[in-house]
């Protein structure tokens, strides 16, 4: 089965689409750094568009890897989400609010 792209679409447009939402999760890593949730958020974000570029590149070279390879990522990474949100629950119960600083304090 041959998957080709037929929407007049400009492989610049996406890439740099992607590449923007790629440095929007960076940027967001750098200067949110003491927020957990949004940290959380960004790698998201990366792992979002690391997965569409994947896709895309994937819908080019009619390779099936393209496609498979992103559902492996949102697997992990809604199992990265799961473990994160119960993790931020367990220290809010404990400590009363979420940052870098009380995960800091944590003895694992």
């Amino acid at each position: 089965m041959h998957f080709t792209l037929s929407l007049p679409v400009l492989y610049s447009d996406f890439l740099v689409v992607m590449l923007s939402l790629f440095a929007i999760g960076v940027l967001g890593l750098i200067f949110f750094g003491r927020h957990l949730i949004l940290i959380l958020i960004c790698f998201e974000l990366i792992i979002l568009s690391i997965s569409a570029f994947f896709v895309f590149f994937g819908a080019l070279s009619d390779n099936v890897l393209g496609q498979i390879i992103p559902l492996i990522l949102l697997c992990l990474a809604g199992a990265d989400s799961a473990f994160g949100l119960a993790l931020f629950i367990l220290v809010f119960r404990q400590h009363g609010l979420i940052t870098v600083m009380v995960l800091d304090q944590l003895r694992l």
